[in-house]
């Protein structure tokens, strides 16, 4: 998890997962948002995870343009 202040991107938060579930991700950014109550994003990009949408409703979500690309390459 990156966030950007004064126009510079900070690493605030990785994880390591073995598992790419709904409750698992809740999990994880639910700890995020317990170390980190002073950051309430405002645009969030997103490979679409359901937790994601859960946890930081009111922010605006944009796609990954990586994961996207990386989707039609496949089908094609």
């Amino acid at each position: 998890m990156h966030a950007i202040i004064q126009n510079h991107s900070i690493l605030m938060e990785f994880a390591l997962m073995e598992s790419k579930t709904e409750t698992a991700y809740t999990l994880l950014l639910t700890k995020c948002k317990t170390l980190y109550p002073f950051l309430h994003p405002t645009s969030v990009m997103t490979d679409f995870e359901v937790a994601l949408r859960a946890v930081c409703g009111n922010s605006e979500r944009h796609s990954c343009w990586f994961h996207y690309v990386q989707v039609f390459t496949y089908l094609y």
